[in-house]
C-alpha cells in the first residue's frame, strides 16, 4: 500500500509537470488523481479524502515513529 501511495503521488506530479508535490497540496493531488482517472468509478471526492487521511497519512506517520 505504501508503494501504491508513492505511485499515486508520483503520477500526479508527472501529470501536473511538477518535480515534487507542493507543500500543503498532498490531499488535493490525491483527490484529483483518484477522481479524475479511471479510479473515479471507485472514488468520490469524499472517499478520496478519506483514503488520503486514513491510508496515506496513516502509513506515513507510522513510519515516522
Amino acid at each position: 500500500m505504501a508503494l501504491d501511495c508513492l505511485l499515486i503521488e508520483t503520477l500526479q506530479q508527472f501529470k501536473k509537470g511538477e518535480s515534487d508535490t507542493p507543500r500543503g497540496c498532498g490531499e488535493k493531488y490525491y483527490v484529483e488523481f483518484l477522481t479524475d482517472t479511471s479510479f473515479n468509478e471507485y472514488f468520490s471526492e469524499d472517499m478520496a479524502k478519506k483514503f488520503y487521511k486514513h491510508i496515506r497519512n496513516g502509513i506515513l506517520h507510522q513510519t515516522e515513529n
